[in-house]
């Protein structure tokens, strides 16, 4: 009969070398996966970032941010006086009665 070794431990890689082999491809199979993992990562984020940024222009090129000034400026074409305008209503009273 064949002996076995005690029942607890199991063969150790450095024993076998055809355990050893095997323990090799199986970290290498593993790291590439962990990579792939990591890459999709990184590609899912890169996606949430574009999609968040792209929702964030569309919002704020709907909002309107135009200041109309004044500029008075002198003979030599330099600013004399710059005011902003107060915001007026589009409806022009006539219009309305329209």
């Amino acid at each position: 009969m064949i002996e076995r070794e005690s029942a607890g431990q199991s063969p150790s890689f450095s024993d076998n070398p055809y355990l050893a082999v095997e323990r090799k491809y199986l970290d290498r199979l593993g790291s590439s996966h962990q990579r792939e993992r990591m890459w999709m990562f990184a590609a899912f984020l890169a996606s949430a970032v574009a999609v968040s940024l792209s929702a964030l222009l569309f919002q704020e090129s709907g909002q309107s941010r135009v200041v109309p000034f004044v500029v008075e400026v002198d003979k030599l074409g330099r600013a004399v006086a710059v005011s902003s305008l107060p915001q007026t209503t589009l409806a022009d009273d006539r219009i309305v009665k329209y």
